[in-house]
Order: C-alpha cells, then structure tokens, then sequence
C-alpha cells in the first residue's frame, strides 16, 4: 500500500511541459560517445536523443513512445509493444529496445470503411531519467518512428509555522 501511495505522489509531482512533442534523430553513424552503443541489429533502426539539447535545468526524465504510421478507422487505436531497457556490457550505459507484436488493439464500434484515415498509432509509453551526459539510444523496427516529451518536476513546498 505504501508502495501505492508513493508511485501515486510521484506520478502527481510530474507534469507535462505544454511543449510540442519532438521526434528523435535517426543516426546511423556518429561521434565517439555513440560509438560505445551498439549497432541496431537486422530490421531496426537506431534513434538518438541529445540529452544536453533540453536546456530546461528542471527536466530530469522524458517520455519516450514509439509510433507507426498506418491506416486505421475511427476506433482510437494501439499497437502492443514496451520498451525494455538494455546495457551495454563493460560500459554502463543503457539503451531502449522496442519489443512488440504488431497487434493492433482498439475500442469495439463500427463506422464503416469509408471512414478510414492514417494517423501515428503509438505503442506504450515510458519515462525515462536523463544524464545530460549521454544521449537517450532507443531501438525500434524498421517502419517506426519515436518522439520524447520532456517532463518536469513540481518542487513540493513546506509551509513554515508561524
């Protein structure tokens, strides 16, 4: 329960910068920090966000989501799939994996083919901490895109007596 409790205040502590979601760079070569990531394997694409370009001292972590561009009707839809964090071995350095089955969830309703549009379909998304460091390396599927959101912290504030 206190375990409850305390991811509840935390989630609440955090709130969304009223800032347009940005798209993560794809970089198939880069300089010498990214050199210590591995390579995307067969059939993904590497993407890289520069941790030291989100300027606000206040962003601590970012949410990260994968999307797929595809054609869909008029149920809001969602394609399954997370991020598993991954290390580097002998490095320290993590990187995200997406892992998903391409299935393709929505709410039940008809409203005929006619109706049928592309939109972004985004798999689950995760927060992720920043180290101004080292860039954010995330692994998707080739034919899927990732965009971030910065977040920042609300300070509580402890009145004083008196």
């Amino acid at each position: 329960m206190i375990r409850v409790a305390c991811a509840l205040s935390l989630i609440a502590m955090v709130l969304l910068l009223p800032a347009k979601a940005a798209y993560a760079d794809e970089v198939k070569q880069g300089d010498d920090i990214l050199r210590q990531y591995p390579e995307a394997k067969e059939g993904y694409i590497r993407y890289i966000i520069n941790s030291q370009k989100i300027i606000e001292k206040d962003v601590q972590k970012i949410e990260v989501w994968a999307f797929k561009n595809i054609e869909v009707n008029c149920r809001k839809n969602k394609i399954g799939g997370q991020f598993n964090p991954n290390l580097v071995p002998g490095r320290g350095l993590m990187y995200w994996e997406l892992d998903t089955n391409n299935k393709l969830y929505g709410e039940q309703g008809e409203c005929g083919d006619a109706w049928k549009r592309r939109v972004d379909v985004r798999a689950k998304k995760d927060v992720i901490h920043l180290n101004r460091t080292v860039p954010v390396v995330v692994m998707v599927p080739e034919g899927w895109g990732v965009k971030y959101r910065a977040l920042r912290e609300e300070r509580e504030e402890q009145a004083s007596e008196g």
